[in-house]
């Protein structure tokens, strides 16, 4: 493209470098490069002299000892919303999105960063759209919309590189540093909900709110807060640049100059800025009232990191085509950037349609977001295994239960009958009492034995039930064994 707006664009490669070397410097920074959305229009060129060799390389050949960079430090960081540079012109002015936006700028998105892989960039963006949304506020949320495609592309584009770099460096031995700017100026032209952006710690950086009039092309107002923090960034960054230490030479403390915007300077009583190490990922974060914290946005990073190379990996085909043999089951389908099944000559491919990758210069890339069914298959049989378990524990459940009922009412009614049995001893005892023999019964309470009082033998009253005998209640059965012993049927 660059050698086609310069008239470089020759037969070969020869006469196309010969050109490109007679043309100005002047000429390609005039030259306005297309970006394509949420992606990078250029990076550095491995040339051997400047760029010796790929930077992940050289860090490997630090870890490994062949190289030596260990006199040197690192710092790196973004601010909250590095995405919303993306979705300034998408949004309303209080952050709403509609759906429909939010569906074609996460698509966008997916086919410019993960769209050469057809098979698997379906199944990425479902996986993004999932992990990002904000449940509890329900998933079609207009404000939490806006803000999970600003975290989308802030960590996939900004917080995802720069961990993995810091994690690199600190196995080459390196000291690296981690920020991040959380304050939003109170002068920023963004809205309030945008939070700090893109850039928007530069004028800290660069002592624009000490100015009491506008510095260069800062020309927003800043409040005696923005003052104090830019103090604290001036003093780490020129730190850092002099010693490869923010903390030293110069320590966060207050002065006459930084009493002077305010009473108190919070940054003198902070703790000092601690290296970052894979073990505590550590990070500071830059604003009103600074803070140390570790392990940023851990769970997010992994899956930058690992869950979504993982289905690059898994979900992709040595040589991409529209025709691709699949599972009988597979639905049908006309949904642009879905699946269509058709069975042709006995067997039944996959046809992928496609859709225009989104760009901000006009020009469309061909490709397709799909998930593959194949893999979906096999969760029939899971599923079914994990219904049949689920009934069966459900059973077994029921049946332990109406056991624990059953012995439960039977433990009831052997105390009931027992209880009825004592009262009638104890009637017994007060007729005997009277020195009177009869044949009684206690139709109250249900239980029909005899007793025989012998008052006349002088011998004592004996209340007797024949051995083997029983008698029968509404309630249930008394008998006694052969050991004379009392036995409850119930």
């Amino acid at each position: 493209m660059i050698t086609r707006d310069i008239n470089c664009q020759l037969v070969n490669s020869e006469s196309t470098m010969e050109c490109l070397r007679n043309v100005s410097y002047q000429t390609f920074l005039d030259l306005d490069v297309p970006t394509p959305l949420y992606s990078y229009s250029f990076g550095p060129v491995v040339d051997g002299n400047i760029v010796e060799e790929d930077p992940a390389k050289l860090i490997q050949k630090v870890t490994e000892g062949q190289r030596n960079i260990t006199t040197m430090a690192y710092m790196t960081g973004m601010t909250k919303n590095e995405g919303f540079r993306y979705l300034s012109s998408s949004v309303d002015i209080v952050g709403r999105i509609e759906q429909n936006v939010y569906e074609q700028t996460l698509h966008g998105f997916v086919q410019n960063n993960f769209g050469s892989n057809r098979i698997a960039s379906g199944v990425i963006r479902d996986t993004i759209s999932y992990e990002y949304t904000d449940w509890g506020s329900g998933p079609m949320n207009s404000y939490t919309m806006t803000s999970s495609l600003q975290d989308i592309i802030t960590d996939h584009q900004w917080v995802t590189p720069a961990v993995q770099t810091l994690k690199q460096l600190d196995k080459a031995k390196m000291t690296s540093y981690f920020y991040l700017f959380t304050h939003r100026p109170r002068g920023s032209p963004n809205p309030r909900w945008a939070g700090p952006v893109h850039l928007e710690e530069l004028p800290f950086v660069f002592g624009a709110p000490l100015h009491s009039t506008p510095l260069g092309v800062f020309k927003s107002n800043y409040t005696k807060a923005d003052s104090h923090i830019s103090l604290a960034l001036m003093t780490y960054w020129t730190n850092f640049i002099k010693t490869g230490n923010p903390n030293l030479p110069t320590s966060q403390a207050s002065t006459d100059f930084h009493r002077h915007f305010g009473p108190s300077f919070e940054y003198e009583n902070s703790d000092r800025w601690p290296a970052y190490t894979n073990t505590h990922q550590n990070i500071v974060y830059l604003t009103s009232k600074p803070r140390i914290r570790d392990f940023y946005r851990v769970h997010e990073i992994s899956l930058w990191e690992h869950l979504i190379p993982q289905l690059e990996s898994r979900l992709s085909i040595d040589e991409p085509t529209s025709r691709i043999p699949l599972d009988t089951n597979t639905r049908d389908t006309t949904t642009p950037g879905t699946l269509q099944s058709t069975l042709t000559d006995s067997n039944l491919y996959l046809h992928i349609s496609t859709q225009p990758a989104i760009t901000d210069y006009g020009t469309t890339t061909v490709s397709a977001g799909i998930i593959n069914n194949t893999h979906r298959h096999g969760y029939k049989i899971e599923l079914s295994i994990v219904l049949a378990a689920g009934g069966l524990l459900l059973l077994i459940n029921l049946i332990i239960l109406g056991v624990i009922y059953y012995l439960r009412d039977r433990k009831k009614m052997e105390s009931r009958l027992a209880a009825k049995y004592l009262a009638h001893l104890e009637e017994i005892k007060k007729k005997k009492a009277n020195g009177r023999g009869f044949m009684q019964t206690t139709p109250d309470s249900g239980i029909g034995f005899a007793t025989l009082l012998n008052a006349q033998n002088g011998k004592g009253a004996n209340s007797t039930i024949g051995t083997g005998s029983h008698q029968s209640s509404r309630d249930g059965t008394i008998r006694i064994n052969e050991d004379g012993d009392i036995e409850f049927e119930v």
